[in-house]
């Protein structure tokens, strides 16, 4: 029986939760930047584990000097969609 509220998220509910391909889950648990763990050779991810990664990816954000500056524009105007970013939508 599944609940939206399971502590645990199979690589598939994490994709969908942090809007990327399940490609780039499993490219990240490679490269050890997503805090994950095996159930025989199925992945895991506990969400607590994965909701303090998402706030340690926003301070690592933030603090990222002056470079951080345009990579906060960018992701702002990621939010917002791409003719944000080039200007391309607004009046």
């Amino acid at each position: 029986m599944k609940t939206d509220n399971s502590r645990v998220m199979t690589v598939k509910e994490l994709s969908d939760f942090l809007r990327v391909h399940p490609t780039t889950v499993y490219h990240e648990v490679k490269c050890g930047r997503l805090p994950a763990f095996k159930v025989g050779s199925d992945w895991r991810f506990d969400r607590e584990s994965i909701d303090r990664w998402c706030l340690g990816q926003d301070s690592a954000f933030m603090g990222a000097g002056a470079g951080g500056e345009k990579k906060l524009k960018l992701a702002s105007a990621a939010y917002k969609g791409a003719g944000a970013l080039f200007g391309t939508f607004e009046k």
